[in-house]
């Protein structure tokens, strides 16, 4: 974590040395509570008995701009305990980087770092994913068009789902369009041609699959924030059982209410179609394991001072709808917590 933390605050001083003026900030935060979970193991048809536990989340941000470079990341940590399902304590890190360099007229060249790694005592969604991108970009008044290439690599840990080990590169294309400050039109295309080298662990004869996304969203930037996307995905495997298509509609937001209140949501409805859905519970279970299934997230937060507020949040999740499948098994989890937040002052190195 240290280390980390090191690495950090080096990149985000060096990043912007070529450029003559330069200006950054640093920014940390930590969060700390405790909240009650329905489904504390992430089980499919039924989580047990509901979970309390205790919660802890660090964050750091750097943020460092020259005449033409742009430097962006943040690291979290984040820890859930569990006093006594002590097996569904998890821990979790992510670290995000961008670099951005204006070329002039219009382009800008991109580079885009993910890293995510969750890890929990009973080892039953142990997961690491890395995503890497490099992008062209061109924009010009209210329009503005992007070209991306980059890899994936998505692997979990655990015995039994380690053959759905994935990576590949992948390509992509973005547009955009803003009439107005308020409304963000924006749309894209990409594939990705993952392999599956340890699929030979499941069954054999190998596999790999070309999947290709299309998405689309509204956002409106007013006096509140919120917005509205629809993502679909098709999914063409060399092994059987593995092609699959899956609708994605989200929605989320921002908005300031009395006494100083601040509610964010987002809310997400998902429905797939299996033609022979023979690893469907693998799937479903890597799916609980990133949260990607119907889900409904309520966060209310309210200042206590200059640096500190309290958040309550509330989170539901449950399976999506699975067309093509027969019945398939069930997923429900509701987590409830209240924390502390308190946030560093931001410190600036000003123009030279």
């Amino acid at each position: 974590m240290k280390l980390a933390l090191a690495l950090l605050a080096a990149l985000a001083v060096a990043a912007p040395a070529e450029a003559t003026a330069a200006e950054g900030e640093l920014e940390l935060q930590l969060e700390a509570g405790a909240g009650a979970d329905s489904n504390p193991f992430r089980t499919l048809d039924g989580g047990g008995a509901v979970g309390g536990f205790g919660l802890v989340l660090l964050r750091a941000r750097a943020d460092v701009l020259g005449e033409r470079l742009r430097f962006q990341a943040a690291l979290d940590e984040g820890a859930r305990l569990y006093p006594a399902q002590t097996e569904a304590s998890a821990f979790a890190s992510r670290l995000e980087a961008s670099l951005r360099l204006a070329l002039g007229a219009g382009l800008a060249a991109e580079a885009i770092l993910s890293a995510r790694d969750l890890t929990e005592l009973g080892g039953a969604l142990d997961q690491d994913a890395l995503r890497t991108e490099a992008s062209l970009a061109w924009a010009r008044g209210s329009v503005g068009t992007a070209l991306a290439g980059g890899f994936n690599l998505f692997a979990p840990r655990e015995a039994t789902l380690r053959p759905f080990l994935a990576a590949g590169p992948e390509a992509g294309l973005r547009a955009w369009w803003s009439p107005r400050p308020e409304h963000l039109f924006s749309a894209s295309g990409s594939v990705w041609w993952a392999s599956y080298p340890r699929w030979g662990e499941l069954a054999p004869g190998g596999r790999r699959d070309t999947t290709s996304t299309f998405s689309a969203e509204y956002a409106w930037r007013g006096d509140f924030l919120a917005a509205l996307g629809y993502v679909f995905s098709h999914d063409a495997s060399s092994a059987a059982g593995g092609d699959h298509d899956r609708h994605r509609l989200t929605a989320r937001g921002a908005v300031l209410l009395p006494l100083e209140l601040t509610l964010a949501f987002r809310a997400a409805l998902q429905w797939s179609s299996y033609p022979q859905p023979l690893f469907l519970s693998e799937q479903l279970l890597l799916a609980a394991g990133q949260e990607n299934q119907d889900a409904l997230e309520l966060r209310l937060t309210r200042p206590l001072g200059a640096d500190l507020e309290l958040a309550l949040a509330a989170a539901l999740y449950r399976a999506e709808a699975v067309r093509g499948a027969g019945p398939a098994p069930d997923y429900t989890r509701g987590v409830l917590s209240t924390t502390l937040v308190w946030r560093a002052g931001r410190f600036t190195s000003g123009r030279e």
